[in-house]
């Protein structure tokens, strides 16, 4: 054994306390996107029966995920099968404040020139869906995925959304670069936030 896999291994596969997929953490989101917003074109699913084998395996994989976060939260982690069920029966509220966000996006920017160049393209939009399903999660009570979903989201984006933010419905980010709102932000029905805004506290003591 050489001192590099054996370092690896011993000091750090062995010591480590999650396992997390994170590229299909990621995978699972961008899924779970496309189809609540089909016109993006990233699943595949045409028939309810291929939609319905699609949901069964994304919710497969979140409970899975669930489960390997014993380290952080072992009563969250016990109850994964019923977590996901939970979560996935959130989701078609989710789409509807998102189907506001999209329609506020097109009303709100005299550039858009259909509801579905908002869904395909607007990073503000996408970065709205994420934390949609991040913050549904956050609420469940589940650890780490929702910071992991959230910073996904930001990482493409350049949009900083809390998943434990307060956000309401008719949300537009315009542009959105260098946008960041914080875990304390509330934020209202209808609102319009412009770049490089920052809505939080700049400096916290640590709990």
């Amino acid at each position: 054994m050489s001192p590099l896999s054996d370092f690896l291994h011993q000091d750090r596969l062995q010591k480590a306390q999650i396992i997390l997929n994170v590229p299909q953490v990621r995978q699972s989101v961008d899924e779970l996107v496309c189809l609540m917003f089909p016109q993006r074109g990233c699943t595949g699913t045409r028939t309810l029966a291929e939609t319905e084998q699609h949901i069964e395996q994304l919710k497969k994989r979140f409970e899975k995920y669930i489960a390997s976060l014993t380290p952080l939260n072992p009563d969250v982690a016990s109850r994964g099968a019923e977590i996901a069920h939970s979560y996935f029966e959130m989701i078609p509220d989710i789409a509807r404040s998102l189907d506001l966000d999209a329609q506020a996006a097109y009303k709100g920017d005299p550039a858009a020139y259909s509801l579905d160049e908002v869904i395909i393209t607007y990073p503000g939009f996408y970065a709205l869906c994420v934390y949609r399903l991040a913050n549904a999660l956050h609420k469940l009570l589940v650890p780490l995925i929702p910071r992991l979903m959230s910073e996904y989201a930001h990482e493409k984006t350049g949009i900083d959304i809390n998943p434990g933010a307060q956000i309401g419905e008719g949300i537009f980010i315009d542009h959105g670069t260098g946008v960041v709102i914080g875990e304390t932000s509330v934020i209202g029905k209808n609102v319009k936030i412009y770049q490089g805004v920052t809505l939080g506290a700049l400096s916290v003591k640590k709990k």
